[in-house]
Order: C-alpha cells, then structure tokens, then sequence
C-alpha cells in the first residue's frame, strides 16, 4: 500500500453529496491564514470514468476529466493547480522581465 502524503497548506474533503447521493469531493487551501475551498468534483452520473468539476482557482465553472478512480482524479485535479501556479510565475517573470528591459535604440 502506497502511503498518504500529507500537506501542511492543502486537504481533501468529502462530507456533501449531490442529488443523486454521489459524495462531492473538495479541495482545501490555505494560502494564507483562512482554508478556501478551491475546487470541488463528483463522477458523473452517466459514464464510469468521468468527473465534473468547477473551480474558481482554475476559472472553470463545469467540465469534466477522464480518470479510473476518485484517487486518480484527486491527483490529476492536484496536477492542474500545480501546472497553473506554474503558468502564473511564469507569466509574472515575463512581465517583470518586459518591466525592466532597457530602451536600446537602432544604430
């Protein structure tokens, strides 16, 4: 068995569950001194391997991945946040690279 990492600032969590009594899973951050949900999912109840899931964090409001098992789909879900805070530093770098580039006149 594969042991559990745990996370200072990050957490799942599982205690609602949808109109169908499928759970609804949560994922928790605490950036700074208050825990934010910062994503939510459910499997979807027409096909085996699909999930739904919105998240502010991430700008998406609904859409689905493809994933065999509640554990799959946390990490692949962990992954996007991963990918999009990377995308983030470096689409600030850029910027602060662009703020501070120095005037070079055509000779």
């Amino acid at each position: 068995m594969v042991e559990e990492r745990k996370y200072e600032n990050r957490h799942w969590e599982q205690n609602k569950f949808n109109d169908f009594g499928n759970p609804i899973y949560e994922l928790h951050f605490r950036e700074y001194y208050d825990d934010e949900m910062i994503l939510g999912f459910v499997k979807d109840e027409d096909e085996d391997d699909e999930w739904i899931y919105s998240s502010k964090f991430l700008n998406v409001e609904y859409d689905t991945i493809i994933a065999d098992s509640v554990e799959d789909a946390m990490r692949e879900f962990e992954e996007m946040i991963v990918e999009h805070i990377q995308e983030e530093i470096s689409g600030l770098e850029q910027k602060l690279e662009k703020f501070n580039e120095l005037y070079k006149p055509f000779n």
